[in-house]
């Protein structure tokens, strides 16, 4: 049996796995292709293909069997309920729960997006946490500021004295990397994303130069702002690698840290009950 951990995004699907004192972790693409109806019948994607899944009357490719398909955009829609469950149904085996860590704007969507995954991968034991909290664990600091930076959202959860202050926590929507640079750029978001994980130098200086100082303007806009201020900040999620080191604190995979600190707690959790 195993615990698997999956923290999915607009760019990238982190996971990993913890099967007694072994971990792994891993990180594919957020892709979604649709299979076409005059292509279901070719030898290489048929009706028995099982890396293609049937979903409300269409057929479709999740993660890196989707490469070189027919790419959907990445919605919110179709990362929750259509990416996510058929990631999972696609990465479990014998797993004995399933933590997601969504962003705290999601939160919202709990109760759905259970409902979708148990029909899709039944007896499915799930547990949602906010991205960040794994992030929170690594930090080794009972106060802190945790920033996760996505493409679309970013997402700011406050800690006291080892516990998350929830009244003070929020989530901004089209602050991410990709939002950020569509509004620079005047192009489209998705465009810009596929640029940017490609590695382009132009829009990285970009973010390197202006991203941080454009989001903390936002951020001090918040009523919660004066309560956090003061807070040990610590960076999260694919847009750290873009901010200054004078700004707080970054991990060396920031991307991965999510899944990474919740592994390590289930870790060290299990470890100290079989030693009890």
């Amino acid at each position: 049996m195993r615990t698997l951990v999956v923290d999915p995004g607009y760019s990238s699907v982190k996971w990993g796995f913890l099967v007694g004192r072994r971990m792994e972790i891993h990180k594919e693409p957020t892709i979604l292709a649709e299979v076409p109806s005059f292509a279901q019948n070719w030898d290489s994607i048929d009706e028995n293909d099982d890396e293609a899944f049937e979903w409300q009357g269409k057929r479709y490719l999740v993660g890196p069997p989707g490469i070189g398909g027919l790419r959907l955009e990445i919605t919110r829609e179709n990362l929750l309920f259509i990416v996510l469950p058929f990631y999972l149904k696609r990465l479990i085996q014998s797993t004995e729960k399933i933590f997601i860590l969504l962003s705290l704007a999601d939160f919202d969507l709990t109760e759905k997006i259970r409902e979708l995954i148990t029909e899709v991968v039944p007896g499915a034991e799930i547990k949602f946490l906010p991205q960040g909290y794994g992030a929170w664990l690594l930090s080794g600091s009972a106060d802190a500021a945790i920033f996760d930076l996505g493409f679309n959202t970013v997402d700011v959860i406050p800690f006291r004295g080892g516990k998350p202050e929830k009244s003070l926590a929020f989530s901004l929507s089209r602050t991410g990397l990709a939002s950020f640079l569509s509004l620079v750029r005047k192009d489209d978001p998705h465009l810009i994303a596929r640029r940017l994980e490609a590695g382009d130098p132009e829009l990285s200086l970009l973010l390197k130069k202006h991203y941080w100082p454009w989001l903390l303007e936002r951020i001090r806009t918040r009523p919660e702002w004066p309560a956090i201020s003061s807070l040990p900040f610590f960076f999260a999620g694919g847009g750290a690698y873009f901010i200054p080191g004078s700004a707080g604190k970054k991990f060396k995979k920031p991307e991965l840290v999510n899944v990474e600190g919740v592994l390590a707690f289930l870790k060290r959790q299990a470890e100290t009950q079989s030693e009890a």
